[in-house]
C-alpha cells in the first residue's frame, strides 16, 4: 500500500490547542496557520469556540470545540448541554471525549445512551466521539464505535491526545470497525510525518496534533505587523 506524502496529509490536519494558559494571540496564530496552509480544523477549548469560529469565519477550516477533555468523567447530561452550548457559538465540529468507564465495565446501554443524548442535543452538526483507545481492549474498541454509529456520530477518534498518540494498532481497529459513513480520527504528539503517513494509509482522515506545522515541516507564519503610531 503506497503511503501518502506530507501534501496529501495537509488538509487532514486539526489543530488542537487545549492549554488552560490558552491567549488570544495563539488562537489567532492557529487560525491564520490552518487557513494558510489549508487545514481542516482548529479544536479549542469552550472559553475559546466563539473566537475561533469568527476568526475562520469566511475560510473552509472548521472550528472545533473540544467536551469534557480529557477525562470525559462528567456526566452525559452535563456534556449535552456543553455540546449545544459551543454549537450556539459557532462550532462546527465538535470534539466529546467518551467516559471511560462504562467501556471496560461493558456496559453497551449506558455507551449508547451517553452519545444519544448528546447527539439528540445537536442533530445538525458534525460529532466525534474521542475514545482513549491506549486504555481499551479491541473488544470495548468495537463496541463503542458500534455505539457511535448507532447514535449517528460522524467520527471516532483514538483519544484525546492527553495520553499519548493512538497508536497504528488500535487505529486499524476502528477503521476496520467503523462503517464507511463513519470517519476516523488519530490524535497525539506526533514527532514526523513518517508516523502518520501509515495511519492515513489504513483510512485515517484525520490527524490531531498540537504542532502541524512542525510536524509537516512547513515555515511557521510571522505574526501580523500592527499598523504603524501615528
Amino acid at each position: 500500500m503506497p503511503l501518502p506524502s506530507a501534501g496529501d496529509v495537509r488538509p487532514m490536519m486539526e489543530t488542537t490547542l487545549l492549554s488552560p494558559a490558552v491567549q488570544r494571540k495563539d488562537v489567532e496564530r492557529v487560525c491564520r496557520e490552518a487557513a494558510h496552509y489549508g487545514f481542516a480544523a482548529v479544536c479549542v477549548c469552550l472559553s475559546w469556540i466563539e473566537t475561533a469560529a469568527e476568526l475562520l469565519k469566511g475560510t473552509d477550516v472548521r472550528a472545533v470545540a473540544a467536551v469534557d477533555f480529557p477525562f470525559g468523567a462528567t456526566p452525559f447530561s452535563f456534556k449535552a448541554d456543553a455540546v449545544r452550548w459551543a454549537a450556539e457559538r459557532g462550532a462546527r465540529e465538535v470534539n466529546v471525549a467518551v467516559s471511560l468507564a462504562p467501556l471496560l465495565a461493558g456496559d453497551k446501554l449506558s455507551v449508547r445512551k451517553e452519545l444519544q443524548t448528546i447527539r439528540q442535543a445537536v442533530p445538525d452538526i458534525p460529532l466525534k466521539a474521542v475514545l482513549e483507545t491506549s486504555n481499551l481492549s479491541d473488544a470495548e474498541i468495537i463496541m463503542a464505535v458500534r455505539c457511535a454509529e448507532i447514535s449517528r456520530f460522524e467520527f471516532v477518534a483514538g483519544g484525546t491526545g492527553f495520553f499519548g498518540p493512538t497508536a497504528l494498532p488500535a487505529a486499524s481497529v476502528l477503521c476496520s470497525a467503523a462503517p464507511s459513513s463513519m470517519k476516523v480520527a488519530a490524535a497525539g504528539d506526533y514527532k514526523s510525518v513518517k508516523q502518520i503517513t501509515p495511519l492515513a494509509a489504513i483510512g485515517v482522515t484525520r490527524i490531531l496534533s498540537s504542532s502541524p506545522v512542525s510536524l509537516l515541516g512547513l515555515d511557521p507564519i510571522p505574526d501580523e505587523e500592527k499598523p504603524a503610531e501615528s
